[in-house]
């Protein structure tokens, strides 16, 4: 009998391990990892070691900043269920005085239209949720194949009567190897969030 319980008193310990459940409000400025472009999203949400002329890129690792970027704009907006949306718009410019690529953005998101009511369910009017993000990056080559990057993003929080205000920063290394297209990257994102 006592074998019989524990074996029970296992599994379901076992069982409980496996459970998941969703985890909201883990961290601050959670839209901050939305992906910058469709083209980021089709290939997973993280698209850092592109070396090309996709200035959306820059938002995801600074390090891809780089000259062929020079006057490019880009601008992606998406429509999500419930009036949600999201999108971004960057602008890549090549500073040649200082060796750097630059690149300026505005990430945003709104989460639409809610209906405020009291703890007796009596609705009182609606308010609205939204958050941005103002990027300034940059890139310099420290070496033939070494580029080092960062973005510093000023973050906006509004949601009902409550509003917030951060900094982050991104930081990235990229090493290219351009004539067998090898790229390699180490990337630190959204450094001051919690």
């Amino acid at each position: 009998m006592m074998m019989k319980q524990l074996t029970l008193i296992a599994l379901f310990v076992i069982w409980l391990q496996g459970v998941v459940a969703q985890i909201g409000g883990k961290d601050a400025y959670e839209f901050l990892n939305l992906p910058a472009s469709s083209r980021i999203t089709a290939l997973g949400g993280h698209l850092i070691s592109v070396h090309d002329e996709d200035v959306t890129l820059a938002l995801s690792n600074p390090a891809a900043l780089n000259d062929k970027m020079h006057n490019r704009i880009s601008f992606s907006h998406n429509f999500h269920f419930a009036d949600i949306q999201n999108g971004y718009v960057g602008y890549g410019r090549k500073v040649s005085k200082w060796g750097l690529n630059t690149h300026v953005g505005v990430q945003y998101i709104s989460y639409g239209e809610f209906t405020y009511a009291d703890i007796l369910g009596q609705q009182n009017g609606t308010f609205t949720a939204r958050e941005s993000a103002f990027v300034l990056g940059a890139s310099k080559k420290i070496a033939e194949r070494i580029t080092l990057g960062a973005n510093l993003k000023g973050v906006f929080s509004s949601m009902e009567s409550y509003s917030s205000t951060g900094i982050v920063a991104d930081l990235g290394l990229n090493y290219a190897k351009d004539s067998s297209g090898l790229i390699i990257t180490f990337l630190v994102k959204n450094i001051g969030q919690n």
